[in-house]
């Protein structure tokens, strides 16, 4: 069965265990009510498409997603804990960091989705809202967002500049298919085939919670 989802061919992970992610990812952006190809974006935006659960990039995050200090302790954890996790645990605190913003029914676009991963308290303020200035920190941590060298960065810049990413780094394109992937369960040959497929998929998800 070939992969559905875009950048999931990414993944440092074999065949069978890129299906089973698809699977996970897709039915926690079914709950919240969004295409899962857009959080394969963000992931595959924040982690420069490497997808590696226990790198450190260069904001200063870990993991697929990746976890910052502050959004680490809101879920309880630490960054380091987050570092230790595989790919399916990962998704799991992805799923928790929806749940505790209630995000659910709230994502309509890509963009909103962006909004929703960085900055959830911002999702119904103005494109053109500033929300880091020089001098500070957070301006020079994002610096590379203001390309016009404003001396601060809007919203519509971090958006624009994560489209403009996405475009230069596909060859077709930005690949964020309008249709949700039709059936992301592989076929199996036996009942008893697709029984240990389920079975892993549910320890994936629970281990835990």
């Amino acid at each position: 069965m070939a992969c559905q989802l875009v950048y999931t061919q990414l993944l440092p992970l074999s065949h069978q265990e890129k299906c089973l992610f698809e699977y996970l990812l897709s039915r926690i952006a079914a709950k919240y009510g969004f295409d899962p190809n857009w959080l394969m974006t963000i992931m595959c935006f924040e982690t420069i498409g490497q997808f590696k659960t226990g790198v450190y990039y260069h904001s200063g995050k870990v993991g697929i997603l990746p976890f910052s200090t502050q959004a680490a302790k809101r879920l309880g954890t630490t960054q380091q804990a987050l570092a230790g996790l595989n790919h399916f645990e990962q998704l799991m605190y992805i799923a928790l960091y929806f749940n505790r913003y209630n995000l659910k029914g709230r994502i309509r676009s890509f963009r909103e989705l962006f909004l929703a991963v960085y900055f959830p308290h911002l999702l119904n303020t103005r494109r053109d809202t500033i929300i880091f200035k020089s001098p500070s920190v957070e301006y020079e941590a994002n610096k590379w967002f203001d390309a016009e060298n404003k001396g601060y960065i809007r919203l519509i810049d971090m958006l624009e500049s994560v489209e403009q990413f996405l475009h230069e780094r596909t060859p077709n394109g930005f690949p964020i298919p309008k249709r949700m992937p039709i059936n992301l369960i592989p076929k199996f040959k036996s009942k008893r085939r697709y029984q240990v497929w389920m079975s892993a998929v549910l320890l994936a998800f629970f281990r835990e919670f």
